[in-house]
């Protein structure tokens, strides 16, 4: 009973993050506040999930298990190869920004994030957005058999879909975390934290209409 379930309870409470996730200082960003994520599709969606067959029940499941960035990204291209992605730019599919090989919405996105930054930045300091690999241009990450290899969030940074920014704990660190985490708390946008200060950036397609090159939400 979804009702009388500790765990859900504590997050429809606001104990626990969307993501399930106990309630902190650094997360509280995160929390499921004022019933504004209970939608009623959602509840009759999983009505219908509780009256269906089993083996509708498992496949939506293992529809939704990997995490939020990968099930939401399935089903777009990946740019697995040098091929592949010289091929993506000779068709317009995929655009170098920044130094990078991306879709032409998250150029756009990164436009559109540089300039909402540095309107917010405090007066006097410069925003430095530093940017990690979009699309790995040198795949290092083929097995001895020469099939590509990756984890699930591998394969997603390979659509082009998302970026790495690092952060620190500089003002204009600060500002751009205080952003993403608007834009992930209105499921523009998901956040996995990487080593070296990493945020791993990736859109929601649902959305991605919305990054023309001067255009946000």
């Amino acid at each position: 009973d979804l009702w009388t379930d500790p765990y859900v309870r504590e997050i429809m409470a606001g104990l626990r993050t969307m993501e399930g996730e106990p309630l902190s200082d650094s997360n509280s960003g995160a929390m499921l506040g004022d019933e504004s994520d209970i939608y009623l599709w959602k509840v009759l969606g999983a009505y219908g999930a509780l009256l269906g067959p089993l083996q509708d029940a498992a496949r939506i499941v293992e529809r939704w298990a990997p995490a939020a960035e990968v099930a939401e990204l399935q089903g777009l291209a990946l740019y697995l190869t040098a091929d592949s992605i010289r091929q993506g730019l000779a068709q317009h599919v995929l655009v170098q920004s920044e130094g990078q090989v991306m879709l032409p919405e998250t150029a756009g996105f990164v436009r559109w994030l540089k300039k909402t930054a540095t309107a917010e930045m405090p007066l006097g300091q410069t925003l430095r957005l530093h940017l990690g690999t979009a699309i790995a241009q040198t795949p290092p990450w083929l097995s001895l058999s020469g099939v590509p290899v990756f984890s699930p969030g591998g394969c997603v940074h390979q659509s082009g879909a998302s970026i790495d920014i690092v952060l620190g704990s500089d003002p204009a660190s600060r500002v751009v975390d205080r952003i993403l985490n608007q834009l992930f708390t209105t499921d523009r946008v998901y956040r996995t934290w990487l080593q070296g200060g990493r945020c791993r950036v990736t859109l929601n397609p649902r959305y991605s209409a919305e990054w023309g090159p001067q255009t946000g939400p």
